[in-house]
């Protein structure tokens, strides 16, 4: 198990945060990882004063960042760096992570730049999963792109799933068609929209806005729970390694997850059973 830190690379810079990032590193024994963020959103640049660079760009800069933090996560001796972003003299960190293991990078692009980037750096990589019929062959491209590099692939999604279809549809009309933040939903889309994302077509756009409100994530994961459990494995069998999704309510719908899905998988061979310590 990892922590993961999620980091504006355009807002830090990469000394400062390679050196905090060891400090992690160190404190978690080795279980601390880097989801290295390009940006999108330019009010929060605003804040800092720091100007939103083009789409490919912001790539272009994340990849001489993380190239430098690499290297000082391994260079012995002070080196100097001059690129396109920074111009940088002497540089040394001591000590380097731990036990001399990288951390675990993650990102999230999804754009064509920003799964280049993911398959030239990252470990992980949460894609955005519009449909899973056309999922196995982009996993097998970005496979062949990263090589000899074993990177996972993952997506996120949020959980509604009662004992039957009928109840799950439900609560889903409940939560996002009768009592759902439509304003709001509007809002955090236009702002993704208006950040120049290259990502989300234009016909899945009300689709956002439902899934926005149904619980922030990719890919939703509603219905009964062995219709919950059979999408899980239509996503692993398309080549993820996992999913990460969200609950609506934590406390009542853990237990749903305890009981009877996390079981459901194992039957399947998708997960371990879990043995206490």
């Amino acid at each position: 198990m990892s922590a993961f830190g999620t980091l504006h690379v355009g807002l830090i810079h990469p000394v400062f945060a390679a050196k905090q990032i060891v400090t992690a590193h160190h404190i978690g024994a080795g279980r601390f990882g880097l989801n290295a963020v390009s940006g999108w959103n330019e009010g929060e640049y605003g804040m800092f004063n720091v100007q939103l660079l083009e789409h490919d760009d912001r790539y272009v800069y994340s990849d001489e960042w993380l190239s430098v933090a690499k290297k000082i996560w391994t260079s012995e001796e002070p080196f100097d760096h001059k690129g396109r972003f920074f111009d940088l003299k002497g540089v040394l960190s001591k000590p380097k992570p731990y036990g001399g293991e990288m951390p675990m990078i993650m990102s999230a692009g999804s754009s064509g730049a920003g799964r280049q980037f993911a398959m030239t750096h990252a470990d992980c990589l949460f894609m955005s999963v519009i449909d899973i019929a056309k999922l196995p062959g982009e996993v097998a491209q970005l496979r062949s792109e990263a090589g000899s590099r074993n990177v996972g692939f993952y997506t996120s999604g949020h959980m509604l799933t009662r004992a039957t279809e009928k109840e799950a549809q439900e609560y889903y009309r409940y939560i996002v068609h009768e009592n759902g933040d439509w304003e709001g939903a509007e809002y955090i889309v236009n702002v993704r929209l208006a950040g120049g994302t290259r990502s989300i077509p234009p016909e899945v756009i009300r689709e956002m806005k439902e899934r926005h409100m149904a619980g922030i994530g990719s890919y939703p994961l509603v219905g009964s729970y062995d219709q919950v459990v059979d999408t899980l494995k239509r996503l692993s069998d398309a080549g993820l390694s996992g999913v990460a999704f969200g609950l609506v309510n934590y406390i009542d719908e853990f237990p749903i997850v305890r009981d009877e899905i996390l079981p459901r998988l194992e039957r399947l061979g998708l997960r371990l059973p879990h043995r206490p310590a």
